[in-house]
């Protein structure tokens, strides 16, 4: 498994530029772990059922100098 993110800082000339990332600290409510849970429970089901390989959920925006919201994006390996 690879992790890649996203700075939260906005580069108005380059954008947001991924990065690789080691570790993955989750701050979020109980509601919000659940409807991650919830995500990744179900790209793994359709991954396992079909010829889908790309997933995506969208938090709201916490962090307003992204230009986004929180987004998690699951690639499938195949």
């Amino acid at each position: 498994m690879r992790l890649v993110g996203l700075p939260t800082e906005w580069n108005p000339d380059e954008g947001l530029i991924p990065i690789d990332v080691q570790d993955v600290d989750i701050h979020a409510t109980p509601e919000e772990l659940q409807r991650l849970a919830d995500f990744f429970s179900a790209a793994a089901t359709s991954a396992a059922t079909s010829n889908s390989s790309e997933f995506s959920l969208e938090f709201s925006d916490s962090k307003p100098n992204a230009k986004t919201g929180s987004l998690v994006i699951v690639h499938v390996a195949r």
